[in-house]
């Protein structure tokens, strides 16, 4: 389907140069990063990959959530990794810069892998999803959230029309149809 677009709006790679944008703290208000991680259902011990990390929003709770676990913060953009890892802090996590439809990791290595708000920024999902059901272990999940608020936003009907044929099922969704986090099951 091509390769990424970076700019603003519907199919764009959001550019590290705006990143500050992502980390605003008034932005807790609306989308706190603890609350989201713990209704992800991720625990300690865990592996897993935050596909799309950005600069790291998520990324600190992620972490804290998965205690002696290990998290891959991954993404497109150097710059995106930097910031994460910054934000981040001392707190122990992997940063692999790579694309989304091409990962760099062996087949079953992650007990989740969580999309948050990015699934709309790859330009060949299906491939971004069958990469998914490759590195994620049988009987592990995939976890995406999404939110009206994204130029990117994809329903819940359209993101598991999309994830099934892969060998996901839907598990459980949270939150209303315009902002959710929907798990699926590796078959």
């Amino acid at each position: 389907m091509g390769e990424p677009t970076f700019g603003i709006g519907r199919g764009k790679v959001f550019p590290a140069h705006r990143a500050k944008a992502l980390v605003n703290p008034l932005r807790r208000i609306v989308q706190s990063p603890a609350r989201t991680i713990a209704r992800m259902g991720v625990g300690p011990g865990h592996t897993v990959l935050e596909l799309g990390c950005g600069p790291g929003y998520f990324t600190p709770a992620l972490v804290t959530a998965a205690g002696d676990g290990r998290v891959v913060a991954f993404d497109l953009q150097a710059e995106m990794l930097r910031l994460a890892k910054a934000r981040t802090g001392p707190r122990p996590a992997a940063y692999v810069q790579g694309d989304a439809v091409r990962l760099p990791f062996a087949p079953s290595s992650f007990d989740a892998a969580v999309v948050i708000l990015m699934l709309g920024e790859v330009p060949d999902r299906g491939r971004c999803i069958e990469e998914l059901a490759r590195v994620v272990r049988i009987g592990g999940r995939s976890i995406f959230c999404e939110s009206r608020r994204d130029s990117d936003f994809t329903r819940i009907a359209e993101l598991v029309a999309l994830v099934e044929p892969y060998g996901f099922a839907l598990e459980r969704r949270v939150g209303p149809r315009f902002e959710y986090i929907a798990s699926f099951l590796r078959r």
